[in-house]
């Protein structure tokens, strides 16, 4: 870390390679942790979304249930109105 600030290291793409260097296994390390923070952040987006897509869908399943009912029965009482005539 000293040779790094000494030498104004600006980026980890200036940091030399050595092989079994102990920084390499750390920052890959840390790549994979951020790659699986991420894929995990999306899976759970992609959750929600297929979640409020889903009761979105429910929700019109009813509507669309409770409007055919009212539609039943102002029929109901249309037939009734008509009969009593």
């Amino acid at each position: 870390m000293k040779d790094c600030q000494d030498n104004q290291v600006q980026t980890a793409l200036n940091i030399p390679y050595f092989e079994g260097d102990f920084w390499s296994n750390i920052i890959e390390e840390s790549i994979k942790g951020m790659i699986l923070v991420f894929m995990i952040d999306n899976k759970i987006k992609i959750l929600f979304k297929n979640l409020i897509k889903k009761k979105k869908i429910e929700e019109n399943k009813k509507l669309k249930q409770h409007v055919q009912w009212k539609m039943v029965v102002l029929m109901i009482q249309l037939n009734q109105k008509i009969q009593q005539k």
